[in-house]
């Protein structure tokens, strides 16, 4: 890597600092990252302002560097400098509209990043409040991509912080002008007419995301059959969805096959709502579901307001608490540009 960081600079040092181009802007960018990977942090910062005042920026590189710095300031014990950066980086992020799966997922990955190096600089800066906000922010930014595998990140960063969900949820309460929740492509229905998510518009929908071979998701049923009885009717509804695994219990199936099974099992656990099957892959590419079960909760205007990961009984109270606030509203909220 040194070697790296020294080719750069070798190659850097033959041009002007008012020098444009991609190869230098790309170069620069590589001095940041190496540098702030070994905490050379004074040799980053100053490839980073000749980056800045270069020339073509491309702007949505700036979060990914500025991460980097931030990261590389926490590592070497200056939590001032990393909070600048990676909060210019948070706010810069958050104005910059991500428009293709891969743009989400690649923000979900930055996000990811600036959460973790940010609320703990915070953190040791004594600022709890602001980590909180941070926090916050990212966990609403999760519903608004949306992102399960971000939602969990967030999670988890605030289990171990001593925060609680209940405290996020009062600081950033929803995103209820963000856009509809992403369409999926089903391939199957079973115990539910074909819809698309659209069509379900007016309803507030539980998506659970779960697998036959999941056992933490099979724990979850009596609590799904107990939401369907206590809340389903023309306001709520759940739909279980799953995807083709070319094999159930060891044994290799096709399609069919396996169709026949998900209405065995759907009998045998008593499941009154539908499955949908979707394509391999839409899940996580369309929701960053990384594990099951996990919940996305849409309200009347098809917008994501809550995302829940596991069995515990703490999540499943949350996301009780705000099915019921969400069934409360009449839907009339105005959304986001498409």
């Amino acid at each position: 890597m040194k070697n790296n960081l020294g080719s750069m600079k070798k190659f850097l040092s033959q041009y002007p600092a008012e020098t444009k181009g991609d190869m230098i802007q790309s170069a620069r960018a590589q001095v940041i990252v190496r540098s702030a990977g070994q905490k050379l942090m004074p040799e980053a910062e100053a490839a980073f302002a000749l980056w800045r005042n270069g020339e073509p920026k491309v702007i949505v590189q700036q979060p990914i560097l500025q991460d980097h710095l931030s990261r590389g300031y926490y590592r070497a014990g200056d939590y001032d400098a990393a909070i600048k950066h990676g909060q210019e980086a948070f706010d810069l992020l958050k104005g910059i509209k991500a428009k293709t799966v891969k743009e989400k997922r690649d923000r979900e990955q930055i996000y990811m990043n600036l959460v973790e190096a940010l609320a703990m600089s915070y953190r040791k800066s004594k600022n709890s409040d602001k980590a909180l906000g941070v926090l916050a922010e990212a966990r609403a930014e999760s519903f608004a991509l949306p992102s399960a595998n971000l939602y969990r990140k967030v999670m988890d960063f605030v289990e171990g912080s001593g925060f609680s969900e209940k405290k996020l949820m009062q600081k950033v309460e929803s995103y209820a002008t963000s856009d509809p929740a992403p369409e999926m492509k089903i391939t199957e229905w079973i115990g539910q007419e074909a819809a698309s998510l659209s069509d379900l518009r007016g309803k507030v929908v539980l998506l659970d995301f779960w697998a036959t071979w999941c056992g933490p998701c099979i724990v979850t049923f009596p609590r799904l059959r107990g939401w369907h009885k206590k809340y389903g009717g023309q306001d709520f509804m759940i739909v279980g969805v799953t995807q083709y695994y070319g094999e159930q219990e060891g044994k290799r199936m096709s399609n069919l096959q396996e169709i026949e099974y998900l209405r065995d099992f759907k009998q045998k656990h008593k499941l009154p709502y539908g499955f949908a099957i979707a394509s391999v892959g839409e899940a996580a590419s369309k929701y960053g579901i990384a594990a099951y079960p996990s919940t996305v909760l849409l309200d009347r205007n098809g917008v994501v307001r809550y995302i829940g990961i596991g069995s515990g009984i703490e999540e499943s109270e949350n996301l009780e608490d705000m099915i019921k606030r969400v069934l409360k509203e009449d839907g009339r909220i105005a959304l986001g540009p498409k």
